[in-house]
């Protein structure tokens, strides 16, 4: 009896103590999970953040290589060159010199090729010439705007502050006694005339400056005594005694710095008087456009001037009022000025002597000063027998053209030979140009003074 209730009383406490442990279990949990579950978040938050750390280090290590790259691509003070900075070393170290013309417009000169260039450094021309450059150094990447413009002030003042002052002139120019013509070709070659012959060589030196002129064709020497009259034979002259002014007129286009008679070619409609101007102005200074339009604003007529060695106009019926005055001035070299921009007072100055002519069907230029400084022509109206059609007229032209033009040059090659020698005592207005003129016309094979009478 006593070993049952032992037993029932050992039963009841194993079952209150299960109890308890269960209620111990709902109200606080496995203690022992407990204690791994909290070692593993703490493992995995040591984790985290050694990560998390690494990271950051590896960030601060980038940003460091890169201003070490920023360094030695920099100047040495640890700044990095701004694309501006790279194109003035560029433009600095592509450039055999920096100099500035008569007028002190900024120019630069750069070898393109086999050959050098002078190159105006505010052209687009330059502008471009930067850009290429630039791309070619950063792996073909594309400079802006803003960074090219910055860089032309920069190189600009250079030429005009440091480089040295060279006049350049406009299709021929002096140097030493000697004549060079620019035959504007993409080699950039010029003719050397002097007194012993002629020559085709690379510029010497800084010489010519360009604008709309087209290359010239290479003389060829293997022409004709009447090469020149076969030339005239194109044109309807009225009058034969105007052969000789005509022949003499166009030699003496390739004198440079006197003042020029203005060629004034009048006659009745269909007497290729534009072709005539045409086949002129080819033959001398090959430009676009071949023959120009009168423009009533007064500031047109002298950019046309200065960018034409020969500027003909074509047609002209009326001219504005300041025609005949601003005519005179061209020839005779008086210089001309207008604002560069309407937001300062900078000034572009043009200064040049130019070879001008007109045509029409009457005479174009009626003030006294113009007409004393005119050769005036008269051509005849063409048959419709003799008539040919304008392309014909001048492929014959085209074809003669390089011969005619050595015919040229080696009349100038005896001109300067004979010019020392020609004193006239009754020198008339335009002097220089009477004195070379008569030495050509001697050259060509004319008696003494049958040019002046």
């Amino acid at each position: 009896m006593i070993d049952v209730d032992d037993k029932l009383l050992e039963q009841q406490e194993q079952e209150q103590k299960e109890k308890e442990i269960g209620l111990q279990f709902e109200a606080g949990g496995n203690s022992l999970n407990d204690k791994e579950e909290q070692e593993d978040f703490s493992e995995t938050e040591r984790t985290r953040d050694e990560i998390l750390e690494g990271e950051a280090r590896h960030a601060e290590q980038l940003q460091e290589n890169d201003k070490k790259k920023e360094k030695e691509k920099g100047n040495g003070s640890g700044k990095a060159e701004s694309a501006a900075d790279v194109l003035v070393q560029l433009g600095i170290q592509n450039t055999k010199l920096l100099l500035k013309d008569q007028y002190c417009t900024s120019y630069a000169q750069v070898q393109i090729g086999d050959h050098d260039e002078i190159i105006r450094i505010e052209s687009g021309k330059f502008k471009r010439y930067l850009a290429r450059l630039f791309y070619d150094k950063s792996s073909n990447k594309v400079v802006n705007a803003d960074a090219i413009n910055n860089a032309i002030q920069v190189i600009q003042a250079k030429a005009e502050y440091d480089g040295p002052t060279v006049p350049l002139s406009l299709r021929v120019a002096w140097q030493v006694g000697d004549i060079y013509y620019d035959l504007s070709n993409d080699k950039w070659q010029c003719i050397k005339i002097f007194q012993e012959g002629w020559e085709i060589s690379n510029m010497p030196s800084p010489l010519f400056v360009r604008y709309n002129q087209i290359p010239q064709v290479n003389p060829d020497r293997n022409y004709g005594g009447d090469i020149f009259d076969k030339f005239l034979h194109l044109t309807n002259l009225k009058e034969d005694q105007d052969m000789i002014l005509l022949k003499v007129y166009i030699v003496s286009l390739f004198i440079p710095d006197i003042a020029h008679a203005m060629l004034v070619l009048h006659g009745e409609k269909g007497s290729a008087k534009s072709t005539l101007q045409t086949m002129i102005k080819l033959l001398v200074d090959p430009a676009k456009p071949t023959l120009l339009t009168i423009h009533e604003k007064r500031s047109e007529f002298i950019q046309q001037l200065a960018h034409n060695h020969i500027a003909y106009y074509d047609n002209v019926k009326r001219t504005p009022v300041w025609l005949s005055d601003e005519a005179c001035k061209a020839v005779t070299g008086i210089g001309q000025t207008k604002r560069k921009l309407y937001t300062d007072d900078d000034e572009i100055v043009y200064e040049y002597k130019r070879c001008l002519g007109f045509n029409g069907i009457n005479i174009s230029l009626t003030e006294p000063d113009a007409l004393d400084r005119s050769m005036m022509i008269e051509l005849d109206r063409i048959s419709k027998e003799n008539r040919k059609e304008e392309s014909y007229i001048m492929a014959e032209f085209m074809q003669l053209r390089p011969q005619l033009l050595a015919f040229i040059l080696d009349t100038l090659v005896k001109a300067l030979q004979i010019k020392p020698t020609i004193k006239l005592n009754d020198l008339p207005r335009m002097a220089d140009f009477a004195l070379w003129c008569e030495a050509i016309a001697r050259a060509l094979g004319y008696k003494e003074l049958e040019f002046i009478q």
